[in-house]
């Protein structure tokens, strides 16, 4: 297995690696607390290897129970199971009716362990009226293991649509801290934050959406392509930390612009590692850089690098 990093991150200890933060102008701000604490796995799954992806992340999280505190586990985008299948045929094994099966349930005692919220990827199937239908979705579990929603991707990339629908909407959701606020979070899947169908670089949907329902959080979860393997350094990070938040363009505050009302925070797990594509000369590298970014002004908390599994534990403060 990859080196794995383990990071613990306190809010105080705000990190900046090329996001750049922004002074606003003297505007009408939401004042309120509020503390999230988030714990990622960044995972390199083994193509179609459910269980074995399970005893992976059963072992990353040993360490991990309820005296930690965490608000909101995150894994990535198809997170047990592989990204890259070539029809139906091919993945109707690994999908699961919502909420009843191995990944559901893999995912529910991970709630119940460490107490928080779970939100993770995996490929669902639904069968209404003899006919089947498939989606790239997100089970979004209670602190108790209990199903509060399943998430289906919106935007779909071009790996997506050899099998999956488009989900009819992106997602919202009422959460709560431990300490009991109330908290509204914006939920999508990779390709969601991008322009529908790559048409238009001017629309940024998934941004209009979450201001229109004024988030506090954005929940991201990602298997994002990595264009540039061979470059480890930062400017590479940098870059794809700037294009993330670049999409979320109608949500963030400059010098002599104001967009949103508050402060908020983008939690994004992304897959790490590299998967055979359709044949084995063709694969596919992720991007990882897994991050927890507070916009408004904008400051990086951490974001692991591009080719370790990683655990990190983040706190981040919304004032």
């Amino acid at each position: 297995m990859e080196e794995q990093q383990d990071i613990q991150q306190q809010p105080q200890e705000i990190k900046e690696k090329g996001v750049q933060s922004e002074q606003t102008p003297t505007i009408k701000m939401i004042k309120r607390k509020l503390y999230l604490k988030a714990l990622i796995y960044q995972l390199n799954p083994n193509y179609k290897q459910i269980k074995q992806n399970i005893q992976k992340v059963e072992s990353a999280l040993m360490k991990y129970n309820k005296n930690d505190k965490i608000d909101i586990f995150m894994l990535p985008e198809m997170a047990l199971t592989g990204y890259t299948f070539k029809d139906r045929d091919d993945i109707r094994d690994y999908c699961e009716k919502s909420g009843k099966g191995k990944q559901f349930t893999f995912f529910s005692k991970v709630a119940t362990k460490l107490g928080c919220y779970v939100f993770a990827g995996f490929p669902e199937i639904e069968i209404v009226d003899g006919k089947e239908h498939f989606y790239n979705s997100a089970y979004l579990i209670d602190r108790d293991g209990k199903l509060i929603t399943t998430y289906r991707k919106k935007h779909l990339f071009e790996t997506d649509k050899t099998w999956a629908e488009e989900g009819s909407t992106f997602g919202i959701v009422n959460l709560k801290t431990r300490e009991g606020k109330q908290f509204k979070a914006g939920l999508g899947i990779c390709m969601d934050i991008n322009p529908y169908e790559f048409q238009d670089s001017s629309q940024f949907e998934f941004s209009d959406f979450c201001k229109e329902q004024d988030v506090d959080v954005v929940l991201f979860l990602s298997a994002w392509n990595d264009h540039e393997p061979n470059n480890l350094d930062e400017s590479s990070i940098d870059g794809s930390l700037n294009y993330w938040l670049w999409r979320m363009k109608t949500m963030m505050n400059k010098k002599n612009e104001v967009n949103y009302h508050k402060s908020w925070a983008f939690i994004c797990c992304d897959r790490t590692g590299v998967e055979d594509k359709l044949t084995s000369e063709e694969k596919t590298h992720y991007l990882g850089c897994s991050c927890v970014i507070k916009v408004n002004p904008t400051q990086l908390v951490y974001c692991l690098d591009k080719k370790n599994e990683g655990v990190l534990v983040s706190d981040v403060s919304l004032e």
